[in-house]
């Protein structure tokens, strides 16, 4: 996704001469409440600094929940306009990016709701991406290669509600706790969500070398490519 900031004077308008990508950028903001109660005030740089931080996080959250590029671009770029707009009415809110996440997830159904949409739920969720650099040998790299084309095969084969929350722990790095409030689950329903996405994914994936430990995943997953290696 293309990152374009929001021109501020005038909402319509994209790329203008105050975006990120003409001009050095600094986030200085030490804590969400700070960057968050400078936003609220209508600092411009907090605003841009929300935008910079999280648009590549909720446009990833919205491929896949919807897999439809057109219909989550244009509804992220509404979405912001939507917070600038109600920035004075919002309570103060720390840590911002499971708020936003929430109020996105809440935006986009109420927008495909609106435009009866034919959203596909259903289409793989991308896991692993494909420019990380590691020092795999070319027999390493073609294995992990299989394993993540199988991982990927596997992902649309889980319910809408396991591929979500796969998502969020390990594309996102939400804590389970703020996956809870996402998902409106408490945290015991989080975590058997998350054991029978994790058993259901062992099954469709082909070769799978187990490497100990039936809850290893609780306390030894923290990203996607931790995911992958999973199944290494």
């Amino acid at each position: 996704m293309t990152k374009k900031f929001l021109h501020l004077n005038n909402p319509d308008s994209e790329g203008s001469k105050n975006s990120p990508s003409d001009r050095q950028y600094t986030d200085k903001y030490n804590s969400d409440k700070e960057l968050w109660l400078a936003f609220q005030a209508g600092d411009e740089q907090a605003y841009e600094t929300l935008y910079i931080r999280y648009v590549e996080l909720l446009f990833e959250y919205g491929i896949c929940q919807y897999h439809n590029k057109s219909f989550v671009e244009d509804a992220l770029h509404n979405f912001y306009l939507e917070l600038w707009k109600a920035k004075e009415r919002l309570s103060v809110v720390s840590p911002i990016y499971p708020y936003l996440i929430k109020s996105f997830k809440r935006y986009l159904f109420a927008r495909a709701k609106k435009q009866r949409r034919n959203i596909n739920l259903s289409d793989t969720m991308v896991v692993t991406g494909k420019d990380h650099e590691t020092d795999d040998t070319q027999e390493e790299a073609e294995f992990r290669n299989e394993k993540e084309l199988a991982v990927q095969k596997a992902l649309p084969k889980l319910s809408e509600k396991q591929q979500e929350i796969i998502h969020l722990k390990y594309y996102s790095g939400l804590s389970y706790n703020e996956i809870g409030e996402i998902m409106g689950m408490n945290i015991k329903s989080v975590y058997n969500l998350m054991f029978q996405a994790i058993n259901q994914l062992r099954k469709h994936v082909d070769d799978l070398i187990l490497i100990g430990g039936t809850l290893l995943w609780l306390t030894y997953f923290l990203s996607k490519d931790r995911l992958l290696e999973f199944f290494m």
